[in-house]
């Protein structure tokens, strides 16, 4: 299964469309891939609460039964339970919860989806992503502050009358209410030099 996964991730760096979507064929009806999604949902915290059918995989049999029943043709979902679970302000958040085959499905497409995914998605999203934190966004973005900075340091321009513009020093200033001329006065009326240019 992981095998499948990798290849999948290969067939995507080199776009090979066509053999992702056979390799991902034979990840969602590998009973490899199916056994995996059954002991994800049924070995989570959320295993033990029922769907509206009631039914939760405990046992193995059950397990089994549930492994067997994940295919495609024929899957139609059920509605969800809808709960309520209370709020810091004593109010009350709705909450559906899904039937155990259909998080098993869920799980099983995911499989199959996640290499995709993970290599077409954007380099710098974080959210709902596996193996990257909650503070990796500020530490790269931290990095990339600094880049940025190091690199405008050292960009200039120069007006014709020989004054050395910041980065974005000309246009900045003057919506500001600065000199055009990047000197940073600020008596003068918006548009005009002012007395040291």
């Amino acid at each position: 299964m992981k095998r499948l996964q990798m290849r999948t991730a290969k067939a995507v760096v080199e776009r090979k469309w066509n053999k992702v979507k056979a390799l991902q064929w034979l990840l969602t009806h590998s009973m490899s891939a199916k056994l995996l999604a059954v002991k994800r949902v049924s070995s989570n915290k959320g295993a033990k609460t029922p769907g509206i059918d009631g039914e939760i995989w405990t046992d193995p049999a059950s397990r089994m039964q549930g492994a067997l029943s994940l295919k495609r043709l024929g899957y139609g979902t059920l509605p969800l339970r809808r709960i309520y679970i209370p709020k810091k302000n004593n109010g009350k958040r709705p909450l559906g919860i899904p039937v155990m085959r259909d998080r098993a499905q869920q799980a099983l497409y995911l499989l199959a989806l996640e290499p995709v995914a993970e290599l077409t998605a954007d380099p710098n999203s974080y959210g709902f992503r596996p193996y990257r934190a909650a503070v990796t966004p500020s530490d790269s973005a931290s990095v990339a502050y600094m880049e940025e900075k190091k690199a405008l340091s050292n960009l200039t321009w120069y007006t014709p009358r020989g004054h050395r513009l910041a980065y974005f020093g000309q246009y900045g200033a003057g919506r500001h209410g600065s000199c055009d001329q990047g000197c940073g006065c600020r008596s003068r009326p918006e548009g005009q030099l002012c007395q040291v240019c």
